[in-house]
Order: C-alpha cells, then sequence, then structure tokens
C-alpha cells in the first residue's frame, strides 16, 4: 500500500461502522462484507444469501462516501440507493421487514 492510498485505523474503523449501520438498514438476511482501499477508490465485497444459495458482489465508492456515508444525508441516501440495486438478489430479513 503506497502513501496516497495508506489509510490510518480511525479512518478504517469509520468506514466499517458506517457500512455496518448501511448494510443493517438494508435488513439482508445475512451476509458478510469486507472494505479496503483499491485503485483510488474503496472496493466492497459483499458475501450475501440468495434464494439459491450466495452470491458475491463487488461494489466500489469514492473514499469521502463511505467516510461520511452515516453522517451526510445526501451522501447516505446515495449508498443506500446504490447498495440496494447492487445487493438485488439477496434476500431480506423477513423479520426486519
Amino acid at each position: 500500500m503506497n502513501v496516497s492510498t495508506a489509510l490510518s485505523v480511525k479512518e478504517l474503523a469509520q468506514v466499517r461502522k458506517n457500512l455496518d449501520k448501511i448494510l443493517n438498514e438494508l435488513q439482508l438476511d445475512a451476509y458478510v462484507y469486507e472494505v479496503e482501499p483499491h485503485e483510488g477508490q474503496w472496493q466492497l465485497t459483499v458475501e450475501c444469501a440468495t434464494e439459491d444459495g450466495w452470491e458475491t458482489v463487488k461494489f466500489s465508492a469514492k473514499e469521502e462516501y463511505l467516510i461520511r456515508g452515516a453522517d451526510d444525508a445526501i451522501i447516505h441516501e446515495t449508498l443506500m440507493d446504490s447498495l440496494r440495486e447492487a445487493l438485488s438478489s439477496c434476500k431480506l430479513d423477513q423479520l426486519k421487514s
């Protein structure tokens, strides 16, 4: 990792906290994810339960979006809409609906 893509522990913790919140709001039935800097953006990889098993979805986002995604209403909605579309084949948790 070079200096331009280096991130602090605090930034990574903030991104994970924001993603936890957003993914929880999407009410997916079962999922795991990882996030890492990748070529000037961050790549989110989500594995989620589908009707037929599991699916892996890769999603790229600007660093600012993932850092500010829980605090800025416009960015939050943009991320929610984009992730909802990208993860549309994932099963929803019927208990949360």
